[in-house]
């Protein structure tokens, strides 16, 4: 495989349309211009990032194994500069979307609730 070609952010934001679609995904730049028709989720959630990073975007729709190894053969190079990965978010500094902290705080009010409910029964079969 040759070396990769440098995409500089300029270039990288002319290639924004449905006629010339490419996104950087962890500082790698793809053209997704022949693949936005194959798209699961459509043409139109790819050109909503395109040229620019979409590497949150890409990680939230959390993609398949088949994805990632999909995104090689649309490979046109790396992004300039150095590549700064982001933190994963922690379920303490989450924004409420992630799955098991919803219904682990769901879960909790549904058994703080059944609790006074079971309080007051007795109280009242008690009293």
């Amino acid at each position: 495989m040759s070396a990769l070609r440098t995409i500089t952010e300029a270039e990288l934001a002319l290639h924004n349309s449905y006629t010339d679609l490419w996104v950087a995904i962890e500082n790698k730049v793809y053209n997704l211009t022949e693949f936005q028709m194959e798209h699961p989720g459509g043409s139109d959630i790819l050109v909503e990032v395109a040229g620019r990073d979409a590497t949150d975007e890409f990680e939230d729709a959390a993609h398949s194994e088949d994805a990632y190894e999909m995104m090689n053969s649309y490979l046109v190079g790396v992004l300039e500069g150095q590549f700064k990965p982001k933190p994963k978010p922690t379920a303490a500094k989450s924004s409420g979307s992630s799955f098991s902290a919803k219904y682990f705080v769901y879960g909790g009010l549904a058994i703080g609730t059944a609790a006074i409910i079971a309080y007051l029964l007795m109280k009242q079969r008690n009293s």
